[in-house]
């Protein structure tokens, strides 16, 4: 009974869905009435051989950097460059030198001195080194600074320097070469008319200086003396030139054998000596005596 009854339910279902089948909906689409329009640039087409050769690569381009041009006017102004400075030695003296950026200075002082130590007030600033026994250079590091260096040599003589860094756009010139010369370390030749720098001696009369002819005024010399007393300590020649006395002893080794004193109010008092060869040179202008052991010899400036 149960399963007529299940049956008859399905071919009724069945007979139903023929009858009236199933209706599917039907989707619409909404159409924007307002649409969004998004406009693309045009881009042009490109003449790549064209571009190439308009914008060529950095290795053929010649690039100006402005950073880099250091070249000072200041040098083009001369047809003979003046970048040199000689001057001579005083105790009182401060040596003033310029230095520039990207440039060394060379200083030289009288070539019988040697350096022994050098004292450079600004180290960060300037770089200072030996070369030569009586040469040192300086190198500045950086520019607008200045600074002070001081050298003493093993004749424990001081040269202080005041040395002053310059930009490369500055009308002043560096110092590239500077020389200081002793001006008292000379002798005079017998004709009178030419003074010689005196060569500077060492262990052996080994020469250390050079001779150097220069022009002086025959009328600053001062030939006038008279000499009296023992001949074998007595100089050829005697000599001023207003500042010192010169005696030459013409190749004769005197340099430690024979005293010399200047006569003060008729005493004879200690003076100043030097020698150079065979030559003694007194600093100071006036009545002398020599004396070695028991010998003497009165030399007197006639007046």
């Amino acid at each position: 009974m149960k399963i007529k009854i299940t049956i008859l339910f399905t071919f009724l279902l069945i007979a139903n869905l023929q009858a009236n089948p199933p209706v599917m909906k039907e989707t619409k689409v909404l159409e924007n009435k307002n649409p969004v329009v998004i406009e693309q640039p045009i881009i042009p087409e490109k003449n790549i051989e064209k571009e190439i050769n308009s914008n060529p690569t950095v290795d053929n381009e010649e690039v100006s950097d402005p950073s880099i041009d250091l070249i000072q006017k200041a040098f083009n102004k001369e047809d003979e460059i003046v970048a040199t400075k000689e001057t001579f030695y005083s105790k009182n003296k401060i040596f003033k030198i310029n230095v520039r950026e990207a440039m060394t200075s060379t200083v030289e002082i009288p070539s019988y001195e040697v350096i022994k130590n050098i004292v450079v007030g600004d180290e960060s600033s300037f770089i200072v080194e030996k070369l030569e026994d009586n040469i040192f250079m300086i190198f500045p590091q950086l520019v607008n600074k200045d600074t002070s260096i001081t050298l003493i040599t093993e004749s424990k003589r001081i040269y202080p320097f005041y040395v002053k860094s310059i930009s490369f756009e500055s009308k002043d010139l560096p110092d590239l070469v500077f020389r200081i010369k002793d001006s008292n370390k000379y002798e005079y030749s017998s004709n009178q008319n030419t003074i010689q720098k005196i060569v500077s001696t060492k262990n052996n009369n080994e020469p250390i200086d050079f001779l150097e002819e220069v022009e002086l005024d025959p009328s600053k010399m001062n030939w006038n003396y008279k000499m009296k007393g023992n001949k074998e300590i007595a100089p050829f020649r005697v000599w001023n030139d207003g500042l010192f006395t010169y005696l030459d002893f013409n190749g004769k080794d005197k340099k430690n054998a024979v005293l010399a004193y200047k006569v003060v109010d008729k005493v004879d008092t200690h003076v100043n000596v030097r020698w150079s060869g065979n030559i003694m040179i007194i600093e100071t202008v006036g009545d002398l005596t020599l004396r070695s052991g028991d010998k003497y010899t009165c030399i007197r400036l006639q007046k």
